[in-house]
Order: C-alpha cells, then sequence, then structure tokens
C-alpha cells in the first residue's frame, strides 16, 4: 500500500505545479503607475514645474518627474535623473516643451535635501 500512497501524492504534486504554471501563464502583467508628488522644476533661474504631477520611479533616488502616462500635462517640461553610485546624478529634460523626450543634459547633479541640485538646476518630487 506504501507504493500506492507515493504515486498518489506524487499525482496531487504533479496537479498543484500544474496549476501554479497554468495560473502564472494566465496571470495579467501588472503595469507601472506614476504616483502623484509635488514636483519641482527649475532652469536657469526659471521655474518650469511648481504643481503635483506624476512621477515615474526608476530606482533608488532616480526618477522622471512629470511624467506624460496621464496625457500631456499643462506644464509639459519633464525631467529624468539616473543616479550614479558616486551619489551624483546625470540630469536631463526636455528643453521644449512639447519634445516628448528628455534629451536636453543639465549635468552632474547632486542630491540635496530630497532635491537633485545644481549651478543649472534644481529637481524635486516630494
Amino acid at each position: 500500500m506504501g507504493g500506492l500512497a507515493g504515486w498518489s501524492a506524487m499525482k496531487i504534486a504533479i496537479a498543484c505545479l500544474a496549476a501554479a504554471v497554468v495560473a502564472g501563464l494566465s496571470a495579467a502583467p501588472v503595469e507601472a503607475k506614476s504616483p502623484i508628488k509635488h514636483c519641482y522644476l527649475a532652469v536657469d533661474g526659471k521655474v518650469r514645474v511648481n504643481n503635483p504631477c506624476q512621477v515615474f520611479p526608476l530606482g533608488g533616488h532616480s526618477y522622471t518627474l512629470n511624467t506624460w502616462d496621464g496625457g500631456k500635462p499643462k506644464r509639459s517640461h519633464f525631467a529624468q535623473v539616473d543616479a550614479n553610485s558616486d551619489g551624483t546624478g546625470d540630469a536631463t529634460w526636455n528643453a521644449d516643451p512639447n519634445d516628448d523626450h528628455a534629451l536636453d543634459p543639465l549635468g552632474t547633479v547632486r542630491w540635496v535635501k530630497g532635491c537633485w541640485i545644481n549651478r543649472r538646476a534644481k529637481i524635486c518630487a516630494r
């Protein structure tokens, strides 16, 4: 009877494994959603964004500020900061508010009191 009990346990294990695989294959992919935060973007002394906006986290202190995943915002400038391992970050933005890519460099920024800053820019998402 030990052989029959072992066979039943194996069939149950196979059924559980098959169910787990099917459940994993049928699960819908989770889409990333940008949370709303208070955003501040100043470039060359001019405030471009100072209002709630969507912020797409890229891990750590890296993010894209004022994303368009909810449609083009009224103040459509946005910036992206990619944090480096040395505590600095590389910042870019869309100097033309109609550009949909942040290809204009802002230079190396540093993390100070919750914002990325340098002589040209201040980028905050709180």
